[in-house]
């Protein structure tokens, strides 16, 4: 009576284990017990040798979603990536230990059978079926739609200092520290700029997780290269020649100077570095699987330029000869600009605040009525608003001229740089669109790569400030500029700085 009431009770839990898993079924045995019959989505045969009295807790193990088995005892799971470690992983992998991996779990459910012991049959294929991994942390990278990439780290401090030496592309290791320790950064106490801000765009999350070898990023470097570009590791060489600089391997190849040091950070330590022909540097930009974005603080003095001048005029002033009564005066202001950088580029600015220090004083002269205007002042402005210049005289071989452009303003305007007379408009295969101006008092200014032909006709007298022309890339340019500078009559070019105020 007693072995059919637990019969009843096995077909019973026969039924549940069933619908629990649908691969397990039972069939009769020539013993007259029930087996675990494992042919349909599972991978080995496990006989069911007895009954017990009531149900015990029994482990399944699944593979890829199909059941190895029932462990015997699932200690031995634990034994095996033991002793693997030690014999296999632990020289190079110390300090951790061995795992299941992802597509392995461990179901413990309750059942009356006490089912034929394979437990070294489920060893062997976890080993031989490459399903344990070593137990190291993952970093998951995620934007507002999820986590998008993974990588697996042997060594968490070394994703740390990777990750810092990334930062540190794009920001000083000083506002690295500063924004960490969630101290202030100081104030600028004179003209220049600051990093006021550095985000990690995405969330990094750190767990702890089983991984093969082959997935496993070895060491700082590793990481470091994953950072800058994801799955495509391949680079892009250029090899100096003489009379290259850092500013102008840039211009060469699309890039700034700042970004050449960037990708070559191991070898430059500044753009004004000295390069040796025959230097192989990588200049291919970064391709990041993070977005670092850095906000700076910029406070310069900008010149508030006069406006047009007071004529006078007097017909007992012969025509030709003027007089100046009053000079012109630029004047000044401080300006506060917040720039955005994304991965190093520049995104967006915003005008901050400014403080007008010094009024500007418009020019007052007496003109004789028959006056022909276009004798130049001698004090040149900058040809365009915004300015910074790109690529100075002697950047790379040859060039003997000031690259200037509109960091704001990429096709902005171009003004004469002073009165003078239109001399020569035209176009070549270099210099793309260009004007000469005669300034009629032993300079002539030249402005080159404009969008479009000059705005004013040759011939015609143009005002320090007139709008002659839109920035542009005509002819041999990598980006949108004004190729300037100034030459006098005898034929030699001076350096534009002289007269611009810039630094050279």
């Amino acid at each position: 009576m007693k072995k059919l009431t637990l019969t009843a009770a096995a077909l019973l839990f026969s039924a549940a284990m069933a619908f629990l898993f649908p691969s397990i079924s039972f069939t009769e045995s020539s013993n007259g017990l029930e087996s675990l019959d494992v042919t349909h989505d599972t991978v080995f045969t496990q006989k069911i040798e007895g009954v017990y009295d009531s149900p015990r807790e029994t482990t399944y193990i699944y593979v890829h979603g199909k059941l190895l088995g029932a462990l015997e005892e699932p200690a031995r799971i634990d034994q095996f990536l033991s002793d693997l470690y030690e014999a296999e992983y632990m020289e190079d992998y110390p300090g951790t230990a061995l795992g299941l991996g992802e597509d392995v779990y461990l179901s413990k459910e309750l059942s009356l059978y006490n089912y034929e012991d394979i437990d070294h049959q489920i060893i062997d294929y976890l080993k031989r079926s490459n399903s344990i991994g070593v137990q190291v942390h993952a970093v998951e990278f995620s934007d507002s739609k999820g986590v998008y990439d993974t990588i697996y780290v042997k060594n968490i401090d070394d994703f740390y200092a990777a990750r810092d030496k990334f930062l540190m592309y794009f920001c000083t290791e000083d506002t690295l520290k500063y924004v960490r320790n969630n101290q202030t950064i100081p104030e600028l106490t004179t003209y220049g700029s600051r990093e006021i801000g550095v985000k990690i765009q995405e969330t990094m999350t750190v767990i702890q997780t089983v991984a093969k070898p082959n997935q496993i990023l070895q060491n700082e470097q590793e990481i470091l290269s994953y950072l800058s570009y994801g799955e495509n590791q391949e680079k892009e060489y250029y090899v100096t020649v003489e009379g290259d600089t850092v500013d102008g391997v840039g211009t060469k190849t699309g890039l700034t100077g700042t970004q050449v040091m960037i990708l070559n950070n191991d070898i430059l330590l500044s753009t004004t570095q000295l390069l040796e022909p025959g230097t192989e540097l990588n200049v291919r930009y970064l391709d990041p699987i993070i977005n670092v974005e850095v906000q700076v603080e910029l406070i310069r003095k900008e010149e508030i330029y006069p406006g047009e001048a007071e004529i006078i005029l007097d017909n007992t002033v012969k025509e030709g000869q003027e007089q100046i009564i009053q000079e012109a005066q630029d004047g000044y202001k401080n300006v506060k600009y917040i720039e955005t950088y994304l991965n190093g580029q520049y995104v967006s600015y915003y005008l901050h605040s400014e403080q007008i220090t010094q009024l500007p004083v418009n020019e007052i002269r007496i003109q004789g009525t028959m006056v022909i205007p276009g004798v130049g002042t001698g004090n040149f402005r900058w040809p365009c608003d915004n300015p910074r210049i790109s690529c100075t005289v002697g950047c790379y071989a040859g060039h003997r001229a000031v690259d200037i452009v509109n960091i704001y303003q990429r096709y902005g305007n171009v003004y004469a740089a002073d009165r003078g007379t239109v001399e020569t408009t035209g176009y070549n295969s270099i210099s793309g669109y260009y004007v000469i101006i005669n300034h009629n008092n032993g300079l002539k200014s030249y402005y080159g790569h404009l969008n479009k032909p000059c705005y004013v006709d040759e011939g015609t007298n143009v005002d320090r400030g007139e709008v002659i022309g839109q920035i542009g890339q005509t002819g041999v340019a990598t980006g949108p500029h004004i190729h300037f500078y100034i030459v006098k009559t005898d034929g030699t070019r001076p350096h534009p700085c002289i007269y611009l105020g810039c630094k050279y």
